[in-house]
């Protein structure tokens, strides 16, 4: 049917041996693909997920890894960009997104946008 299908199994958890509780404020992943909450140290959510699929569909889009080649301390220097500057991935304008169908490049954008908002409740669920 060449469709292709995106889900989170929401699974993967971190747990305290001795408590079995979930530790949503540990930091672990890939520092790259970590919105500003979890970059921060922060509480995180659902809507974590949410900005880490969209910086996903922004590789796909670009054809490029995101944020280039920061090397070194990736993670401190991420924290410096996004959390203390509030600097974001640059999006694709709809023409630069290499053989997409001119009606999806603009939809695709957006949903780039809306994934990448800096306020994790401004993001929608991944039902949406």
């Amino acid at each position: 049917s060449n469709q292709v299908k995106i889900c989170d199994f929401g699974f993967a958890r971190r747990v305290d041996k001795d408590s079995g509780l979930y530790d949503s404020t540990t930091i672990s992943g890939t520092a790259e693909y970590m919105p500003p909450e979890q970059l921060d140290g922060k509480i995180m959510s659902l809507k974590t997920d949410v900005w880490a699929m969209g910086t996903v569909l922004w590789e796909f889009a670009t054809g490029r890894a995101p944020w280039g080649s920061l090397g070194g301390d990736i993670h401190a220097k991420l924290v410096k960009l996004v959390v203390q500057q509030g600097e974001m991935l640059p999006l694709p304008d709809a023409g630069d997104i290499p053989s997409s169908p001119p009606d999806l490049a603009p939809e695709y954008c957006r949903l780039l946008r809306v994934c990448h908002k800096f306020g994790m409740k401004e993001r929608p669920d991944m039902a949406k």
